[in-house]
């Protein structure tokens, strides 16, 4: 009971944090089709799985139901290690090559109690992959969310309990500063599969986990292996021609998702002469970019490296100097174990992130300690004015990179900034065919 009670202290706590630190490493992150959620009642989040932590780091504190996490159950025979991941609600799920018939048996208590402790029933998540892997793509879906509906329903404590699909679509999962969109689909009535369970348990366990799967791939852009190279050449001049405002970070707008899936699926359904033959064009227009140091941003948007922007840079260089400095050192360890220790792609913005928050948070409190032994107010004071400055280096840092980019084009020769405008009108023309016609 004590735990229970410092966990949710620790997460009312850190939920601010940890969003102020999302809104950091991601550009923007479209929530879409929040009001889907239950108010209230047993709720079993299912999800797709492209990174390892980010996913369920972005489910709590993006919306407002309180959210538990299952992982192996042999995580909890240290109990030290144990209260530390119950304080992050973390809880055990046992599976019977691992842990026994035995251990097996409490996992429906687990379950009734999350999702009726003290009367207030909550969430969980089950990332139905298994592994996280970094694919545009689904993978088979586990049946384990579905074994726990049935199993709970089963219980006789709950007339109904609702699966609610999250997909999560990444532009580049382990890039500092990419996009990420996440969007929930209606509730699934577990209920609703629930006389197909009695009749066969592994028919109605099946067709539940099926669904499931269907509702995913509704909702999250897929690629298949040999098409990847057109459309992603396509993602980016989508995005070039639709560019999203540096504020604000979080949004509900469903439109850059509808139209990625609408590019992945028309790729996928190119037949093989078509799709080399943009293929060959990409190539051509992607080689002939950066062979002039440009990216495809910098032939549509606005003049970065006009009079205003240059004054700009020239006068914030004081304060994104002080925030790149006070910001430096914290940041360093996250950054030098994403880029040299870790080797596959879904930890790195994980462990970037996770790294970079915590060794914040003692930065922080050190300063503040600092300030308290001496006395000094004005380091407290300080404090919220670098943490300002340090942000505000993001967007220099974004400027900077802009006006550089259209200082290069202003050098360009004519002849070969025509070359590549007319590659790209090319390549947008095959773009157009395959959007919505919503779509600007």
């Amino acid at each position: 009971m004590i735990l229970d009670l410092i966990s949710v202290m620790v997460h009312k706590m850190l939920k601010p944090v940890v969003i102020l630190a999302l809104k950091t490493v991601y550009r923007n992150i479209d929530l879409i089709r929040k009001d889907r959620i239950p108010k209230e009642g047993p709720v079993i989040f299912v999800a797709n799985h492209p990174t390892a932590f980010i996913d369920p780091v972005l489910l709590a504190a993006l919306q407002d139901r309180t959210v538990h996490f299952l992982t192996r159950g042999d995580y909890f025979n240290s109990r030290l290690f144990g209260a530390f991941l119950t304080l992050l609600h973390v809880r055990p799920l046992y599976r019977l090559n691992e842990s026994g018939f035995a251990k097996v048996k409490t996992n429906l208590s687990t379950f009734n109690l999350l999702f009726h402790p003290d009367g207030k029933r909550e969430t969980i998540l089950v990332s139905v992959e298994g592994n996280a892997t970094h694919e545009k793509r689904m993978r088979p879906v586990k049946k384990g969310a579905a074994r726990i509906a049935f199993d709970t329903l089963e219980s006789g404590g709950f007339e109904e309990i609702y699966l609610v699909p999250v997909g999560f679509t990444y532009t580049y999962a382990e890039q500092f500063r990419s996009q990420v969109m996440m969007i929930f689909d209606d509730p699934i009535s577990g209920s609703d599969f629930l006389e197909i369970y009695r009749e066969n348990k592994a028919r109605g366990i099946t067709a539940l986990t099926e669904e499931i799967k269907k509702r995913l791939e509704d909702n999250v852009v897929i690629l298949n292996r040999d098409r990847e190279d057109v459309a992603e050449a396509f993602f980016v001049l989508y995005r070039s021609d639709h560019p999203r405002p540096f504020w604000p970070v979080i949004t509900h707008q469903e439109e850059q998702l509808s139209a990625e899936k609408a590019i992945g699926d028309g790729v996928n359904a190119m037949d093989d002469q078509e799709y080399h033959r943009w293929n060959e064009l990409q190539k051509a227009y992607f080689t002939a970019l950066e062979q002039a140091g440009l990216e495809d941003a910098t032939l549509v948007r606005k003049n970065a490296a006009g009079l205003l922007n240059t004054v700009m840079l020239i006068a914030g260089f004081l304060p994104a100097a002080l925030g790149y400095l006070w910001a430096w050192l914290p940041l360093l360890p996250g950054k030098y174990l994403a880029e040299q220790k870790v080797r596959r792609l879904e930890f790195k913005i994980s462990v970037q992130m996770g790294v970079g928050l915590g060794a914040f948070l003692v930065y922080t409190t050190l300063w503040l300690l600092i300030s308290l032994l001496t006395a000094n107010i004005w380091i407290a004071v300080l404090i919220p004015v670098l943490f300002a400055a340090a942000y505000f280096c993001i967007w220099y840092e974004e400027l900077w990179h802009k006006w550089r980019q259209d200082y290069r084009l202003h050098r360009l020769p004519l002849q070969e900034h025509g070359t590549l405008i007319i590659l790209r009108e090319q390549l947008a023309a095959g773009l157009k065919a395959l959007l919505p016609p919503a779509a600007p």
